[in-house]
């Protein structure tokens, strides 16, 4: 079975930026929702507020085994 991973890129008001990997992600109403790839990079709470922009900065296919 094949699913699609997206790379997101946060980019914080101080200039920090984050990439992690996901299944899917919403943001609906200022609140954010993902289905992570990897439980060892995750965002655990992004700090909204402090939020300048989201990015899809690339996707790939995976393929289970």
């Amino acid at each position: 079975m094949k699913r699609t991973i997206f790379t997101i890129r946060v980019v914080y008001k101080s200039g920090y930026t984050h990439d992690f990997d996901v299944y899917s992600f919403k943001v609906s109403g200022g609140n954010y929702q993902w289905e992570h790839v990897d439980d060892d990079n995750k965002p655990i709470i992004l700090g909204a507020d402090e939020v300048a922009a989201l990015w899809q900065v690339g996707h790939r296919e995976e393929v289970a085994a």
